[in-house]
């Protein structure tokens, strides 16, 4: 009865999590299901696998793949769906954070057209920058050019000399008129120019050196606060200096070259770090099912991918059959003079097992060696792309009764992250058994998926 309980609370916790698998993976339309486009850029340095695709400054995609594609970059990659790209939608390639990353801006365009396709070509506009600001000078120097043509044409045609009379007779006309105004508004200027000599006597009492309260009487003031004033530019100076010629810690700061060269070579460093840690992909699976002579059976797995040749995979197991962990116990009595001794072995079905494999993809083809729940052991994988599909083989624990294991399994796509996995445990031995078992594997999308939904 306990198992049957323990069975279906697995199958319930495996449900609710494939539910929720569903609702935030990559290919999900309620948490940002994606769709596939490409851009044909003529500079792609600063973009890699990952980099952030934008809207409006807010993330609403990823890049997939780039490629070369004749002398220009081919960059494919996923827009969430609910992000309506039409035919005038289109892309810049654009800066953001200390170490100049580069990411890609979309345009979305006008939402009454209609959606493009899936994988069709979007517009780059790759203008900017220094070619706008050349082209902005150039049209000014145009524009410049042509006005000095007109004044050119104008100084030096046949009518110059009744222009420049003009202008004169024009002059002596405004003079004129000037000397009317100030005729019939004396009065008014005698009374400007008594405020000005208001003004001019006042500021002559500021001037006094008999008046205590005068600007004169506070130079001595005055002149201590330029002295000191002069004091503190003249240490400014003695510490600029100092820096300048390379003393202090500040002067060796900027002055050592090998204090630049390494900050420039920490700074390639961590460049080359981002960019790696930007490469690695991950796929996580998630099996439980039952041996049809041995029991219960449930896998833990992760394979890391640093580049696409070469992986890791990590995980643990748990299972009533395989490799066992065994206890070995002595126990002795004396009873009457005479001891006993009990030797007693204890062995641990469901011990926790150890997967931890390095391997090499070659096409569709995998292969991989180490430990294979806690014993040695390889294996060999192939992959059915089209179908979903896997099929393995493995041979481990050559130490067990029966010899080495060779297990032959098959895990296909049932739907979305659910996945369906069948075993044949002691394949060459008569005491083989089936493990059918079922799960959950995620892909690099929807673990991103995943942790952005648990960031927000």
């Amino acid at each position: 009865m306990k198992e049957i309980k323990v069975g279906l609370f697995t199958v319930l916790a495996l449900a609710c999590l494939a539910y929720m698998a569903t609702m935030v993976s990559a290919d999900n339309a309620m948490f940002g299901r994606f769709v596939t486009y490409k851009a044909l850029v003529s500079d792609a340095e600063g973009l890699f696998k990952k980099s952030l695709v934008r809207v409006a400054g807010i993330e609403g995609g990823f890049i997939e793949d780039i490629q070369l594609s004749g002398d220009r970059a081919l960059v494919t990659f996923k827009i969430q769906k609910r992000l309506k790209i039409t035919s005038d939608s289109k892309i810049k390639i654009k800066s953001i954070g200390f170490l100049g990353d580069r990411y890609i801006d979309i345009f979305l365009g006008d939402p009454a057209l209609d959606r493009l396709p899936k994988d069709s070509l979007i517009s780059v506009d790759e203008g900017g920058g220094l070619d706008k600001v050349t082209e902005s000078a150039g049209n000014s120097l145009k524009n410049l050019e042509g006005i000095m043509n007109k004044m050119k044409e104008a100084i030096e045609n046949d009518e110059t000399d009744n222009a420049l009379r003009d202008i004169v007779k024009d002059m002596r006309m405004t003079m004129g008129a000037l000397a009317k105004i100030t005729a019939g508004n004396q009065m008014a200027i005698g009374k400007i120019v008594k405020n000005l000599e208001v003004a001019t006597s006042g500021m002559g009492q500021q001037f006094d050196p008999r008046n205590p309260n005068s600007i004169i009487s506070k130079m001595g003031e005055l002149t201590e606060i330029i002295a000191n004033f002069k004091d503190v530019s003249a240490s400014a100076k003695e510490i600029m200096a100092a820096i300048n010629a390379g003393e202090g810690t500040v002067g060796k700061f900027l002055k050592d070259k090998d204090t630049e060269e390494q900050i420039t070579d920490t700074i390639s460093n961590v460049n080359k770090l981002v960019n790696r840690i930007n490469s690695i992909e991950a796929d996580l699976s998630i099996y439980s099912g039952y041996n049809t002579d041995n029991g219960s059976y449930s896998e833990f797995g992760m394979d890391l991918y640093p580049t696409p040749e070469r992986f890791y995979r990590l995980g643990v197991t748990v299972s009533d059959f395989g490799p066992q962990s065994k206890t070995e116990t002595q126990t002795k009595t004396i009873s009457g003079g005479v001891t006993t001794v009990v030797d007693k072995e204890e062995i641990d079905k469901n011990a926790l097992k150890i997967n931890a494999q390095i391997g090499r993809n070659f096409h569709n083809f995998g292969i991989r060696a180490g430990l294979i729940e806690t014993t040695g052991g390889a294996g060999i994988d192939y992959n059915i792309k089209p179908l979903g599909m896997k099929v393995s083989a493995d041979v481990f624990d050559f130490g067990g009764a029966n010899g080495a294991n060779l297990r032959v399994s098959s895990d296909v796509r049932l739907w979305n992250v659910v996945y369906g996995k069948a075993s044949l445990e002691d394949s060459l031995n008569d005491s083989r058994s089936l493990t059918v078992s079922g799960g959950l594997k995620f892909s690099d999308e929807d673990l991103a998926s995943f942790i952005g939904l648990f960031a927000r």
